[in-house]
């Protein structure tokens, strides 16, 4: 048993769900450490023209250079744009979708852990990935004097391979939104309804088997997107109770500043004022046909989540 686990709290979430929005919310207590996504930058986004939500560039933002000296200093050689958004820590892709794909059943659950332990100690990458991560969130937690790490990474595979590791102590926060307006969202961008709603099916699946893993350990809670516009401070307070910390220590007045984060993910982390407003632009820009195709693929998503079909 590891004495002084890390506290991680983990955003599991489909893409367009509000994570970066919950994030900096979450980023306001002064329990809570953030980068947002660990995972990295998108790579779609030249090294050199990436910013920081401070505002800087990452090459020239003082946090990230100071944590990267840091870094140096434990022999561990890193950048942020160094690590891989889609985490593959087995070389062979169908031992790694066995290995990170949640299953209800807590005997499999039992012997995934077992055989992920094995290959933590023959596979120098497994040793490797882990080591970074672990050390970075210890310095990030060491440089914000903060006691609860934020991951918003929302890959499940990503939260299956941190969950194996003994020195962090997880609470996965499951971030759900209308269908509608996360398809929308894709839609609008070129997809096609029947592919954003199939992914949108099977990433909630995936998420829906760990939580009957997580939920009677009190590791697992899942938050509307809808709730948290609608109810800002109630929801945080949820959140927080649910990890631990004061959740006396949300405000209002917090919520219009980036407080010094350094928040990595899509383009909000530098649009970011405070203001929140729940976006309904899907029930004007989904056609009729494509609101039928959603219902057909992913209305039982939708009732699941408490969210009815009329508009």
């Amino acid at each position: 048993m590891v004495k002084d686990k890390i506290k991680l709290l983990y955003i599991a979430s489909n893409p367009y769900s509000g994570s970066t929005l919950l994030t900096f919310l979450l980023g306001c207590h002064p329990s809570i450490a953030t980068v947002g996504e660990l995972s990295g930058p998108d790579p779609r986004i030249p090294k050199e023209k990436y910013i920081c939500s401070c505002g800087a560039r990452i090459k020239d933002c003082d946090f990230w250079h100071n944590l990267e000296c840091r870094m140096v200093q434990q022999g561990i050689s890193f950048s942020i744009f160094d690590l891989d958004k889609r985490w593959k820590m087995f070389g062979n892709r169908y031992v790694h979708h066995v290995l990170t794909r949640p299953f209800a059943d807590q005997i499999i659950d039992s012997l995934q852990s077992a055989i992920f332990g094995i290959g933590r100690i023959l596979s120098a990458n497994i040793k490797k990935q882990m080591r970074i991560n672990v050390a970075v969130i210890k310095e990030i937690l060491e440089l914000t004097k903060k006691d609860v790490f934020l991951d918003s990474s929302k890959d499940v595979d990503r939260l299956q391979i941190l969950r194996r590791e003994p020195q962090f102590d997880i609470y996965v926060l499951h971030l759900v939104r209308d269908g509608r307006g996360q398809t929308y969202s894709q839609v609008k961008r070129g997809r096609s309804m029947e592919q954003v709603a199939k992914s949108l099916c099977r990433f909630d699946d995936r998420v829906s088997r760990l939580a009957r893993l997580l939920y009677n350990k009190n590791r697992y809670l899942r938050i509307k997107y809808e709730d948290l516009c609608e109810m800002p401070l109630e929801q945080l307070k949820i959140i927080a109770s649910f990890v631990g910390i004061d959740p006396m220590h949300f405000h209002f007045n917090a919520f219009g500043t980036k407080q010094n984060m350094h928040i990595l993910g899509n383009s909000m982390c530098l649009q970011f004022t405070g203001k929140i407003a729940i976006d309904f632009s899907w029930k004007a820009g989904l056609s009729d046909e494509q609101l039928k195709a959603f219902q057909r693929i992913a209305g039982y998503r939708n009732s699941n989540y408490g969210y009815c079909e009329n508009i």
